[in-house]
C-alpha cells in the first residue's frame, strides 16, 4: 500500500486538497478511494487532469497557484457540506428523523 493511501485508511476526512503529482503516490488512485468513501475533494494544481481518470471529475479543481483564502474557504464549504451528508445518512440509517 502506498503511503498516502495508508494514511487514508486509518483516518474518515471531511474534505481532502489533492495535488495531480504527488511524490510518494499515484494520486488517481487516492482520487479514486475518495469517490468510492464519498469524501469531497480539492485538485489544487498546476497539472491539468484532462485524461487522468475519471475519478479527477468527481473534485473541484483550483489552478496553482490561488490565493489560500480561496482554497480555505472552498475546503471549509465542502467539509461542511460533507458532515451535513453523513450526518443525514447515519440519522436515516438509525431511523432518526431531523
Amino acid at each position: 500500500m502506498q503511503p498516502c493511501t495508508t494514511i487514508l485508511a486509518l483516518v474518515e476526512p471531511d474534505v481532502v486538497i489533492l495535488d495531480v503529482l504527488l511524490q510518494d503516490c499515484i494520486s488517481c488512485s487516492v482520487a479514486e478511494e475518495l469517490v468510492a468513501r464519498n469524501i469531497p475533494f480539492v485538485i489544487y494544481s498546476a497539472t491539468d487532469i484532462e485524461g487522468r481518470g475519471e475519478a479527477f471529475k468527481a473534485g473541484t479543481f483550483v489552478a496553482k497557484p490561488a490565493d489560500e483564502s480561496v482554497l480555505v474557504a472552498l475546503a471549509d464549504s465542502m467539509a461542511r457540506a460533507s458532515t451535513a451528508a453523513r450526518t443525514l445518512r447515519e440519522s436515516s440509517r438509525d431511523g432518526r428523523v431531523l
